[in-house]
């Protein structure tokens, strides 16, 4: 349990859900608005809070101020974007901060939304394999 829950598959907070997954998303801002967090594919499908069930888990999907999303990818590389829910540009920008949780990979990125969408990085995932004596 304790491997699990430095790789983020289990909550390591009190009051924290599991999100299920090798890659998690946590994002908090301040302000009442409701964005959404999503991972678009190389094909440019969209993966967030509305994915088919099994992909992606999701929590507080609807709140104001956070979101969360785990997921179980292929490789492949993913943008990571930010999105006002309502699909308007903000009266004022949102600022807040992502963490992202993947294999051998763990980084907080600041961000401000200005615009209804904003591309917060690139996230490649590979499988590499060695051989062990």
């Amino acid at each position: 349990a304790a491997d699990a829950c430095r790789e983020g598959l289990l909550p390591s907070e009190p009051g924290a859900r599991w999100l299920g997954g090798p890659v998690t998303l946590r994002a908090s801002w301040r302000g009442g608005e409701d964005l959404d967090l999503a991972l678009v594919d190389g094909r440019g499908r969209r993966l967030g809070w509305l994915s088919p069930a099994g992909r992606v888990r999701a929590t507080d999907a609807t709140a104001a101020g956070r979101e969360g999303l785990g997921l179980a990818l292929p490789p492949g590389r993913y943008r990571i974007e930010v999105a006002l829910a309502t699909g308007a540009v903000p009266a004022e920008p949102i600022a807040g901060a992502l963490e992202l949780r993947a294999p051998g990979l763990e980084r907080r990125i600041p961000f401000r939304l200005r615009e209804a969408r904003a591309y917060l990085g690139e996230l490649r995932l590979e499988r590499k394999s060695r051989l062990e004596p």
